[in-house]
């Protein structure tokens, strides 16, 4: 069987790309080296992706399940009587004045198996090893399914949703560096953390921190089940400088990072984590 389209990677891009392939009559297949539901950052969405989300037909089941987000609040680190809030209906020609906060196990895993709805065929497990090409055309790629078996598989296109393992880029030498892009990010989940109330529950705090060049920020994340993903953006000159701290441990610096941070401090006051501190 030659496919129409094989798409690598099924979180959010590539579910989307095979949902809307699948629903207009297109062989796809969509391989996904891990199994959902996985944990993956990147839980708060912008406006745009509500039209998406309303073409592929998941938006009345994103509706009822995730958090409503109306905007972002940013604070001052060590003054939260220092802020200011943006509100999504405010931007210029707004189509949409709400977007969603999401855990991405079930979010990305709501996605992939509505491309599996729309027509698209689901295999998990499967890591693709190389793209096949006849000189710079893709035709196929070769993948392993998860009992180690490689297999071809030819298709029309092939698309790469692999994010940032960027595996087409890779695999050409093509991936450079963003200059000053030094950032490490370190994360938790907790529940009890103050989050704003009424319309602006769902907003996103961005708490700025430090200054020059260990400046950072925080990001707390509501989501509608009473957690709360919270995470700080610290620059290589900030781990540098809190090498000694916990022997580096993700926890330590977390922790260190907050003790920094006296407004993040306050909305984290009684707050239980649900997993030790990650970095990324």
């Amino acid at each position: 069987m030659v496919y129409d389209a094989v798409v690598v990677g099924g979180g959010p891009a590539g579910a989307v790309c095979a949902a809307r392939l699948a629903s207009k009559g297109r062989s796809v297949a969509v391989l996904e080296r891990g199994r959902h539901p996985r944990f993956h950052l990147g839980e708060s969405l912008l406006p745009n992706s509500v039209g998406v989300l309303d073409a592929i037909g998941v938006l009345d089941e994103v509706r009822a399940r995730f958090l409503v987000k109306r905007g972002a609040r940013f604070v001052d680190g060590r003054d939260d009587l220092l802020t200011a809030r943006y509100d999504f209906a405010e931007a210029f020609h707004a189509r949409w004045d709400h977007a969603f906060e999401v855990p991405r196990d079930e979010f990305d895993e709501l996605l992939f198996r509505r491309a599996g709805r729309c027509g698209a065929e689901l295999r998990e497990g499967w890591e693709v090893t190389s793209v096949r090409r006849e000189g710079e055309r893709a035709t196929g790629v070769e993948a392993r399914d998860p009992d180690g078996t490689v297999h071809a598989l030819d298709a029309r296109f092939v698309v790469d949703a692999t994010g940032r393992d960027a595996m087409t880029a890779r695999a050409s030498g093509d991936v450079e560096r963003i200059a000053h892009l030094d950032r490490t990010a370190l994360y938790t989940q907790v529940r009890g953390a103050w989050r704003d109330i009424g319309e602006r529950e769902g907003d996103i705090q961005i708490v700025v921190c430090g200054e020059g060049v260990q400046r950072g920020w925080f990001w707390l994340i509501p989501f509608a089940d009473g957690r709360t993903s919270v995470g700080v953006v610290v620059s290589s000159a900030w781990v540098r400088a809190h090498r000694d701290v916990g022997a580096g441990r993700p926890e330590a610096l977390f922790d260190a990072a907050v003790e920094e941070a006296p407004t993040v401090g306050r909305m984290l006051g009684g707050a239980e984590r649900v997993f030790a501190p990650r970095a990324e």
